[in-house]
């Protein structure tokens, strides 16, 4: 059985660095509309429209991109955690047919009757859950059989 191809550090340090810029951002956009709440206050006329109406036409697509930034991250959490329950669930199986195979004649013919018990021979897997922001810390490893 091969191998998953997934860089499992990388997805997390990705996670981590999207989620920080989303919260960046986000932070930058509380400064700001606090800015422009107060240049505001005074401020009336035709270029004071012009302005308000830009500024939350610009709220608007920046807080979108705090959270397409975020659910990015979760996502790639999310691929992390995939993509290492299924390493965890080949080198299982993996293990499982080593020990079928291994097995001497006179146990495959006790198996016809009986059915292969090298299944129960290993342990279960244990369910990696997925990193949660903001440090996306691992939650497991890869699991040894």
């Amino acid at each position: 059985m091969n191998q998953v191809q997934f860089d499992y550090d990388g997805a997390l340090r990705l996670a981590r660095d999207l989620h920080a810029t989303a919260q960046r951002l986000e932070l930058l956009l509380t400064e700001r509309d606090h800015r422009a709440t107060t240049a505001l206050r005074s401020w009336r006329g035709p270029h004071g429209d012009v302005f308000r109406a830009r500024a939350t036409t610009e709220d608007q697509e920046a807080r979108s991109v705090v959270g397409a930034l975020t659910v990015e991250a979760l996502d790639w959490a999310q691929a992390w955690a995939d993509a290492i329950n299924e390493q965890n669930r080949r080198n299982r199986e993996r293990r499982v047919q080593e020990l079928s195979d291994a097995r001497a004649i006179g146990e495959r013919l006790v198996d016809l009757a009986v059915g292969d018990d090298s299944d129960q021979q290993v342990a279960d897997l244990r369910y990696i859950s997925v990193p949660r922001a903001p440090d996306f810390v691992p939650t497991g490893s890869l699991q040894r059989f």
